[in-house]
């Protein structure tokens, strides 16, 4: 049975003892759906450094890189923003 037009499944899976690799396709729904369902939270955005970290040994260099700058300029401008 066909999925209706802009249904995407995702499926993540991960085996004991391999850290998650979150891949980043093309399009930005896919990245928000893994990263929603790694940290429980609406998107990236809403993930604190202190969570990042401790999730740190869960995800390989790559995923951790991309997610700390994000989180890290999302930190910077809203300190930038208070001032």
């Amino acid at each position: 049975m066909p999925l209706p037009p802009g249904v995407v499944v995702v499926v993540l899976e991960r085996p004991p003892g391999v850290a998650w690799s979150i891949r980043l396709t093309t399009s930005a729904a896919h990245n928000a759906r893994a990263w929603r369902q790694f940290f429980g939270v609406k998107a990236l955005r809403d993930v604190t450094l202190d969570q990042l970290n401790g999730k740190r040994d869960q995800l390989d260099r790559t995923a951790y890189r991309r997610a700390l700058h994000v989180i890290s300029e999302n930190d910077r401008t809203r300190q930038a923003a208070e001032r």
